[in-house]
């Protein structure tokens, strides 16, 4: 089959232009829609996790409208080709640019594992995570989120959220929130979310980190998102914890687009260190692309990947249908 949008020949079932990055047509991609980001990176398991947790169908059909929302809105169909050496157009949006969107939303996780005191100096596992509604639902990668082969493996609690500072990065606001992960779509496409639910005191000098119940600081980028697709070489900018850097404070390490795979992801040559996974990756404009993730092994291992936000949609799409053949 061939791309419409610049011509280049593609395998059948390709889902993304491996020389422009635009959307293969939806009709040739059925056969991919069950694609596993599984067989190829976190080989994991099935499990059942749909639990007291678990949240409402009204709440699920709300994220996704949200979600839908959030996706159509950074990718918006061009009018024409855009090489390398053609200037891109803008909309009249876009004409006077707004400022960035507030980085504070790119939050740093901390899960407690197994029967510990919840403490912040407890043993578990983290990540990066970054917020899309004002009431505290937190996008992450499921491997941030400790768990085994039918069961998580975090204390009642849950996890901590830990907020940084706009200007600085720095440690800032502390929240409690239950983690989500849902067998089938969480394994399939490294996907999961935390909902938060309170505000960090501490036990001991009765200090409260934050305030609840508040309208979080969520990512918009409505207005900076340019009329084109995402390109080779475009430059990339990745937000998060890495561990390397002591895994406390806002990170930003920049990149290129380097590839795009035929089962949707995207490869960047910025590097995706322990801390990273879960985190935000935008585009020259302030423009989400994606989430970045962390491969410790299969076919991807070691490279820096993107989960674009195409795919984010189709899982929660794949969510919502789960949830109404439940009647969770």
């Amino acid at each position: 089959m061939f791309c419409t949008h610049c011509g280049n020949e593609e395998k059948e079932g390709t889902k993304f232009c491996t020389r422009c990055g635009a959307v293969l047509d939806s009709e040739t991609n059925k056969e991919q829609e069950n694609y596993s980001f599984k067989e190829n990176v976190w080989v994991k398991k099935t499990k059942q996790l749909f639990s007291g947790k678990m949240v409402l169908g009204i709440f699920i059909g709300a994220i996704v409208v949200a979600l839908v929302f959030y996706v159509v809105s950074n990718q918006k169909e061009p009018t024409t080709y855009v090489n390398d050496n053609q200037a891109v157009g803008v909309n009249d949006n876009q004409v006077v640019r707004k400022q960035l969107p507030d980085i504070s939303s790119v939050v740093n996780i901390f899960c407690p594992t197994g029967d510990q005191e919840f403490s912040l100096e407890a043993e578990g596992f983290g990540g990066s995570g970054t917020i899309i509604t004002e009431d505290g639902f937190v996008i992450t990668n499921s491997h941030v989120i400790p768990q085994d082969d039918e069961y998580l493996d975090t204390i009642e609690e849950g996890c901590f959220i830990v907020i940084p500072e706009a200007e600085t990065g720095q440690p800032d606001e502390i929240y409690l929130a239950n983690p989500v992960v849902i067998a089938g779509p969480s394994d399939d496409y490294d996907l999961a979310w935390l909902e938060i639910y309170d505000v960090y005191t501490d036990p001991e000098d009765g200090y409260v980190y934050g305030k609840y119940p508040r309208k979080f600081p969520v990512y918009d980028d409505d207005g900076l998102c340019m009329e084109e697709f995402i390109q080779l070489g475009e430059p990339v900018k990745i937000y998060g914890y890495p561990v390397g850097t002591g895994g406390f404070s806002l990170t930003v390490t920049d990149g290129v687009v380097s590839s795009f795979l035929e089962d949707g992801l995207i490869t960047v040559s910025a590097k995706v260190d322990e801390g990273n996974s879960g985190g935000l990756a935008v585009d020259r404009n302030g423009c989400m692309i994606g989430i970045p993730t962390m491969v410790g092994e299969g076919t991807y291992e070691n490279m820096g990947i993107v989960i674009p936000a195409s795919l984010i949609e189709e899982f929660f799409i794949e969510v919502t249908e789960l949830d109404e053949e439940s009647n969770y």
